[in-house]
């Protein structure tokens, strides 16, 4: 039972490359700040590329933040898939649709994604960190080309 706990969460659910850009690009994000301070300073490189000067700061701290909260308040560890793997485990599905909920304005459906990975009591304050962070994201996938590993082969890995 205690391997089934660490892996909660993680389980596959999607292919990357089957996700909407949008919900790819919340993955890869996820990933790459919790991969590494390359894969941070990569985030950060991506937002200014975009955004540039103040603007990119300001969406890139609550980017930030967002992550912040959720991992502070997340109800156990967030899962998340290495940052090349081809699989989307729960957790990483449950926080791009959550994002993407957010950006559209459908407050209560994100309220109950976010409620599959962090407090409830934390629900709320998250899903309003969350709506300028998807519609920040949402600009930067429909008007430009990101620097993510999406056209690159991504290899599948062995559960």
């Amino acid at each position: 039972m205690k391997q089934a706990q660490i892996n909660r969460g993680g389980a596959p659910v999607a292919l990357l490359e089957e996700l909407p850009r949008l919900e790819s690009a919340v993955v890869m994000y996820l990933r790459l700040w919790c991969d590494s301070p390359e894969g941070q300073a990569q985030v950060w490189q991506d937002f200014h590329g975009f955004f540039g000067g103040k603007t990119a700061h300001m969406h890139m701290r609550a980017f930030e933040e967002l992550l912040s909260a959720i991992l502070k308040h997340s109800r156990r560890p967030l899962q998340r898939h290495q940052l090349r793997c081809s699989c989307v485990g729960g957790d990483e599905n449950a926080f791009a649709n959550f994002v993407v909920a957010a950006a559209l304005g459908e407050r209560e459906d994100a309220i109950l994604l976010a409620s599959n990975f962090m407090r409830a009591d934390m629900a709320m304050l998250a899903v309003n960190m969350a709506e300028p962070v998807g519609l920040a994201l949402s600009q930067m996938v429909l008007r430009g080309p990101l620097s993510l590993p999406f056209n690159q082969t991504i290899s599948p890995t062995k559960h």
